[in-house]
């Protein structure tokens, strides 16, 4: 999906923060890098490149939770964020003078004036530095320990801007997230009266449960795609630490404040106007393309309709959802549910990584490459097995096929082998169906 704060940069690295931290994830993942499977890994592929400009505040928040970047980092031990008038009406003012580079400090204090009273402790940030936002790794952001008397929880903030031009459009950072990629327990999107579009999701740090941490998460997305995400922990560390309380410290209404765009101006004002989204490769349009830019502008909702047509009427279709160049629907033929992923994009059919990755299929008499694979599912619950189908036709278009024999992501399987053999998958690749969306 677009521009996905909480998806991941790559999806299959571990875990990368609730899924959802891409994208997303990003909470959210990259769907179609999902498509790819392993099959990405190991090549700079569009499929990742988009993951990482779609995680323009995802990949940020991966040095924000996590305090990983330690150049230009400020850190405290324990300071108490005192009540006053202003914790109970709004944030406490932290100056900060126009056009002044806002320092590592500075979004500490921020932070911490944006909490309710309590006693914090290891504190770290970034300040806006001297590039903007071109460099997620740059990018401004604060964590601190956060104690209000009932255990030490971590709560962290991030700011960048989204990808040129993405502002509160369809992207994925300003819609809840498919629970076929990422499980959580609740999800609220609110559009505020200035169009900006806050979400507060209430997820997991783990998708899969393999401890309890509980992520909970606000993202804000102005109109002119200025994006403040905040996420907080029962835990006083991201990974690794047991937990110490049932939630997060901050209720979310509290961790709504923490967004609050008032707040945070200052720092977009130094930071000025959002310049390449962080993660595009810039280049020449006299270049020849690469796999690394394999293209789709193929609509998702083209995509799911002839997807729709391939699957027999008699299976029970749910969860459907789609974006450019990829769409997903879970079927149930009466003995289990079965994740069905589709991605249709453009790759250069020349190119040595082209032809190095489908150098291990078969070649039909009018050109079509074919490759298909069958193991188990990363990413998957028990007992799942992924396998993909995909072709590679002369003109250049790419058809993948993949089915989960699950009804998603982190979740066990619910039949022994996906509901199509995969002859049948490789029949659905290279359906004639499919030339409709040249």
């Amino acid at each position: 999906m677009p521009f996905d704060p909480f998806a991941p940069s790559d999806p299959f690295e571990d875990d990368l923060g609730q899924a959802i931290r891409g994208t997303a994830g990003t909470f959210f993942t990259d769907n179609r890098a999902l498509v790819d499977g392993g099959a990405a890994r190991g090549r700079v592929m569009r499929l990742r490149r988009r993951a990482a400009v779609a995680g323009g505040a995802a990949t940020l928040t991966l040095v924000a939770v996590g305090g990983l970047m330690a150049g230009g980092m400020s850190g405290s031990a324990g300071h108490h964020v005192a009540e006053d008038p202003a914790a109970q009406g709004g944030p406490r003012s932290v100056a900060v003078a126009s056009g002044e580079r806002v320092t590592a400090q500075h979004m500490i204090n921020l932070l911490k004036s944006a909490l309710p009273p309590g006693v914090t402790t290891g504190e770290q940030g970034r300040g806006t530095g001297a590039e903007g936002t071109g460099d997620p790794i740059g990018a401004p952001y604060a964590e601190v320990v956060y104690d209000d008397g009932h255990g030490p929880g971590l709560v962290s903030v991030s700011l960048n801007h989204a990808p040129s031009g993405q502002g509160v459009g369809p992207g994925a950072g300003t819609r809840c997230p498919d629970r076929v990629y990422v499980p959580f327990d609740s999800c609220d999107r609110s559009v505020l009266a200035d169009g900006s579009v806050l979400v507060l999701l209430k997820g997991y740090e783990y998708p899969d449960h393999r401890v309890n941490t509980k992520n909970w998460r606000a993202t804000l997305t102005t109109r002119d795609g200025q994006v403040v995400d905040a996420m907080e922990w029962n835990s006083p560390a991201e990974k690794g630490a047991p937990d110490t309380r049932p939630d997060p410290p901050l209720t979310a209404a509290q961790l709504t404040a923490v967004v609050n765009m008032t707040i945070w101006k200052p720092v977009f004002d130094a930071l000025g106007p959002s310049r390449a989204p962080a993660g595009q490769a810039t280049r020449s349009p006299a270049d020849p393309p690469t796999l690394a830019e394999a293209s789709s502008s193929v609509p998702g909702p083209a995509i799911s309709a002839v997807l729709k047509g391939l699957i027999p009427a008699g299976m029970k279709r749910s969860d459907a959802d789609d974006s450019e160049g990829f769409a997903h629907v879970t079927v149930d033929d009466g003995h289990g549910r079965t994740l069905i992923e589709v991605n249709v994009e453009h790759w250069p059919v020349k190119d040595p990584d082209t032809l190095a990755f489908f150098s291990g299929g078969e070649k039909l008499a009018d050109g079509t490459r074919v490759l298909v694979s069958q193991g188990s599912a990363e990413k998957g619950g028990a007992g799942t097995v992924r396998w993909v189908a995909q072709i590679l036709r002369p003109n250049g278009r790419r058809i993948v096929v993949a089915e989960l024999n699950a009804g998603g992501y982190h979740q066990p399987a619910t039949r022994t082998a996906p509901v199509f053999t995969i002859d049948r998958l490789k029949s659905m690749a290279l359906s004639p169906d499919w030339k409709k969306l040249d």
